[in-house]
């Protein structure tokens, strides 16, 4: 009888992974265990075993791909505790652990077991106040039964924060919390983390000048928002204070100043920033049927870059809609499509100009999309299903730009900024998601937001307002807009609440437009700036 050689491989953690060979020849059970602690490593376990379903083929190697650059102390074990001849490569920035079997098993029924074990610092990071673990998604290939996730860390992490997906089984043991998951359940990776809220500190300034040589002019600048069980803003300095602030419709906090003819301000304004987690059940979102008409009527209509009407989109929206889902589901359903059809360009964030495509034009080139494109589609598609939706720009804070990209530009002499979406279900209001990273990390950032994104601004224009950082003096290099982690002693020190600057006047005053053009591209993208401004009174000289 003739026997076959056959190199098994197993890509357990790639995006699009696949077994080479036949995959009916073989059957596979993966238990894997991530023991993880305050080092900031996971010690990695993951245990294998590999069935004949025929006699004439035998496995006699095996191919591991982690989805993880970061590995080290690799070992493989047999089913004698015997130590295996390992090859590790890295492949498009993975790490493929190659094991080389002793002896190997013949005979159908018959099992092979082998254990890998690693170290890997990338699974797990402690920023700021939070410790977030963070484990690849999963494609479960054909030839594998099972696969059973283990995730371990110190019960004096803190108190739990989130878990995405929600684990089968949580126990504690041995003075650690061990969260238990099935790899079916997971096809958007794991996501836990500890904590009870995010804190940054921000320095943030705005340059504003009145070139008018006749007129006054009152300028309009968004300061970091209030937004209920999300963001809690403390200031601990503000050196001008405004003739007004205001919070708009859309909850931007929008500060007035008045310039004289000829005058220039440099505004700034620092403090703290508190991050709070909101994690939603799609499942248990509300009907579409509740939602306020008049918040159906103002964020659904088309704009320029979400072309909600226009007749490519229109079909990919009713393809999507299911009418007896919730409002979050169908939501969850325009986010995959944008997570699943584009693809986040690198190169293209290197470029001096950013040409802005919105959802049609994305869709269109799909391999060539940034976090301006992934919002626009995903806002493009939500307002076309009937889905209340709006942008958001703003700070988020990564380990890892090349999974959590931050914005188009990384000249460190640019201001990093980043965009995202917001849509209305009912049943939880406004809820945060980000495709882009979605996309990029390959984690579920539709069901629970991390508590690294800081928002500045959020827009039913796509043009208006600009958030911090597009306010710049041209002549310096320094940037405008720098977040670092905050220390939740300084809670205790004297702040002021932002609302305590908030005007109690309940009305802006009538605003004048007034186009400038930019030279250079701020960080998010480049567009033409329209400030608002206050007509004033001709002042003569003598």
């Amino acid at each position: 009888m003739r026997k076959k050689l056959f190199l098994l491989s197993i890509l357990a953690f790639l995006y699009f992974g696949r077994a080479i060979g036949y995959a009916s020849d073989f059957s596979i059970d993966q238990t894997i265990i991530y023991n993880c602690g305050f080092s900031e490593t996971c010690l990695v376990s993951n245990s294998i075993s590999i069935t004949n379903n025929t006699s004439e083929v035998f496995a006699s190697e095996y191919t591991l791909n982690t989805g993880l650059k970061d590995v080290s102390k690799v070992t493989a074990l047999n089913q004698k505790s015997n130590a295996l001849s390992t090859q590790v490569d890295v492949l498009n920035n993975q790490s493929v652990i190659k094991i080389f079997f002793d002896r190997p098993i013949l005979g159908k029924g018959n099992v092979t077991n082998l254990t890998i074990n690693y170290e890997t610092k990338e699974t797990i990071k402690y920023t700021g106040e939070i410790w977030e673990i963070s484990i690849p998604k999963i494609t479960k290939t054909q030839e594998v039964n099972n696969i059973k996730i283990t995730v371990s860390v110190p019960n004096n992490f803190g108190p739990l924060m989130y878990t995405v997906p929600r684990p089968n089984k949580e126990e504690t043991e041995n003075n650690r919390f061990v969260y238990s998951f099935n790899g079916a359940d997971i096809p958007e990776g794991i996501n836990i983390a500890f904590g009870e809220y995010q804190l940054f500190n921000f320095e943030i300034y705005y340059y504003l000048k009145n070139d008018n040589k006749l007129l006054s002019q009152t300028f309009e600048v968004p300061f970091p928002p209030n937004i209920k069980d999300i963001q809690k803003v403390f200031v601990s300095k503000l050196n001008l204070k405004p003739k007004n602030l205001k919070v708009d419709e859309n909850g931007n906090y929008i500060a007035q100043y008045k310039l004289e003819p000829g005058e220039a301000e440099r505004v700034e304004i620092y403090g703290l920033i508190q991050i709070f987690n909101k994690e939603i059940n799609p499942a248990k979102g509300g009907d579409f049927k509740d939602i306020p008409q008049k918040i159906v009527e103002k964020y659904t209509k088309p704009k320029k870059y979400w072309e909600s009407r226009e007749e490519n989109i229109i079909k990919i929206a009713n393809e999507l809609l299911k009418k007896d889902g919730t409002v979050s589901e169908n939501a969850k359903r325009a986010y995959s499509y944008a997570v699943n059809n584009l693809k986040y360009s690198v190169e293209r964030t290197k470029r001096s100009y950013l040409e802005r495509f919105g959802a049609v034009k994305a869709l269109q080139n799909p391999q060539d999309a940034v976090c301006m494109e992934f919002t626009d589609l995903t806002i493009a598609l939500l307002r076309a299903m009937g889905i209340p939706a709006r942008e958001i720009n703003g700070y988020a804070h990564s380990e890892d730009i090349s999974k959590r990209p931050l914005s188009v530009f990384y000249d460190n002499n640019k201001d990093l900024l980043h965009s995202w979406v917001e849509f209305f279900d009912p049943e939880f209001g406004w809820v945060e998601i980000d495709p882009t990273w979605g996309q990029t990390s390959g984690l579920d950032f539709f069901s629970k937001m991390d508590v690294n994104h800081i928002v500045f601004v959020r827009k039913d224009d796509p043009n208006y307002p600009l958030p911090p950082g597009v306010y710049k003096d041209e002549t310096s290099n320094k940037k405008s807009v720098t977040i670092t982690f905050g220390n939740k002693n300084l809670l205790k020190e004297n702040l002021a609440p932002l609302d305590s600057f908030v005007s109690k006047e309940k009305k802006f005053s009538p605003t004048y437009a007034f186009l400038i053009t930019f030279l250079t591209a701020p960080a998010l993208y480049m567009i033409y700036l329209v400030l608002r401004g206050v007509l004033g009174e001709f002042k003569r000289k003598g």
